[in-house]
């Protein structure tokens, strides 16, 4: 009986390996059962940890390393460990100043969940110019119009109904950065400025200068 053709392929002499292929095959095949076994499993695990790794990361570059408020902290108020938490943001959108390690004493509110930077604990900057009835509180920029230092604005937030309510008068801008614009409102309703900034439902009025 004639051999079918499509097992020609198997016939004749063993295909010949590469050298190093061919130490590797004998290296492999005379570990025991168990370190083959254990040697798979090593390799599954590393490659899903790689695919996580590649999914935890984002357009705006790899997970970094942050620290963030753990609540809000008032102007004045000594960071330690316990005021700040660790957590990971992609690093574009990480400040350049963001600190990293819980030290200084604030010259401007920390609002909680907001990254910690040499500019809340600077001893000049923003602080120099702020007055003792005033307080610097950082808006992000995305949810504001295009502002430029000096520019003077109401600061418009919404109430438990909706509707629109003044939290801060003739407020001034302080500092323009890639993630936040720096107010300068009274003390009294900072904390009502920050909480409406981080969650978005703030506007502002332009005033003449």
């Amino acid at each position: 009986m004639r051999r079918p053709l499509h097992l020609d392929v198997f016939s004749g002499p063993p295909v010949t390996l590469p050298r190093l292929l061919d130490h590797l095959s004998e290296r492999w095949w005379s570990l025991p059962p168990r370190a083959r076994a254990v040697s798979i499993g090593v390799a599954v695990v590393g490659l899903v940890l790689a695919g996580l790794s590649h999914a935890a990361a984002t357009p705006y570059g790899p997970p970094t390393r942050v620290l963030i408020a753990d609540r809000d902290l008032p102007v004045g108020h000594e960071l330690t460990g316990r005021d700040l938490q660790h957590t990971t943001w992609p690093a574009d959108l990480v400040p350049d100043d963001a600190l990293s390690e819980p030290t200084g004493r604030l010259t401007v509110p920390l609002t909680a969940q907001a990254v910690a930077t040499q500019r809340h604990v600077a001893a000049d900057g923003l602080a120099s110019e702020l007055r003792p009835d005033t307080a610097a509180v950082p808006i992000p920029s995305d949810a504001l119009p295009a502002l430029t230092i000096g520019s003077r604005i109401e600061v418009v937030g919404r109430d438990l109904d909706g509707r629109s309510v003044v939290l801060a008068r003739d407020a001034l801008v302080l500092a323009v950065d890639g993630t936040d614009v720096w107010l300068a409102v009274p003390r009294g309703v900072a904390p009502d400025v920050a909480a409406a900034g981080a969650s978005g439902l703030v506007t502002v009025v332009l005033l003449p200068p």
